[in-house]
Formats: structure tokens, sequence, C-alpha cells
């Protein structure tokens, strides 16, 4: 069974889980090419010197703030790509019908078809010829 948490082992952990996003800014600057982001913030808790509940509080905390937040593990996340969304002034938005949205407004007036087996794909500067299996070869403007 849980235990209730006060504010104040909470605002412990905020605290240090600041403290280990700074270095992984800091880390950002020197930090070889390819560097993932849960090696980079492995080595930033090691220095916090934290205890074992602490560090998993503090993997709580990362998880919650980082991993939601880009919808992937540290181990898939480059530490070169961290904190670039700081670049963009504004705040996040959602949009009512979900990112699907984006996908239906670039498709719109086009002809899509899905699961077709393309066999051959030719570019030329007048249209783009394309076979389906199966199929005589067709030309189109775009592919």
């Amino acid at each position: 069974m849980g235990h209730g948490l006060t504010m104040t082992p909470l605002s412990a952990w905020q605290s240090s889980l600041d403290e280990v996003l700074d270095d992984l800014r800091k880390a950002k600057r020197s930090a070889p090419v390819g560097m993932s982001m849960e090696d980079a913030y492995a080595a930033a808790a090691v220095a916090l010197d934290a205890s074992t509940a602490d560090r998993r509080a503090l993997e709580w905390a990362a998880a919650s703030q980082i991993e939601m937040d880009l919808a992937a593990d540290l181990k898939d996340l480059s530490l070169s790509g961290f904190d670039e969304d700081e670049a963009f002034s504004g705040r996040d938005v959602l949009f009512p019908n979900g990112y699907s949205r984006l996908a239906d407004g670039l498709a719109e007036g086009l002809d899509i078809r899905t699961g077709q087996q393309i066999v051959s794909i030719a570019t030329q500067i007048e249209g783009c010829p394309f076979k389906r299996q199966g199929q005589r070869s067709r030309r189109t403007a775009r592919l």
C-alpha cells in the first residue's frame, strides 16, 4: 500500500530535477554527437548523490516532464535536441480533433490510395509513371 506525500519531498524532488535539467543543458554544449538523453541523465543524476528512494522519485519526475512531454523514452532521445522547443515563443496548443487534422489538410484535393503495392516508380520531368502490382503502368503529376 502506498503512502501519502507531503509537499516537502515533492519540492525537494522538483528542485533536484531542476538541477539535473540544468546539468543536461550544460552537458549538451560539449556532449559527443549522438549521446542519448538516458546516458546524460544518468550521469547528472549520479552527481546528485541521492538515496535510492530519491533517485526513483527523480526518475519518475524526469519521465513525467521529459518522456511524457516528448512521447519517447530517454534512450530514444538525443541530448543534442534537448530543450530545442524553448526557441519558439507562445504556448502549447492541441488541435481540437487531434493531429490528424494536419494530414487531412495536406491531403485535401489529392487522390490517396492506401493498401496498394507499388512495384516500380520512375521520375521524369513531366509526370511520374508508376505501376501497381497486377495492373498496367499509370502516370500521375505527383506521387
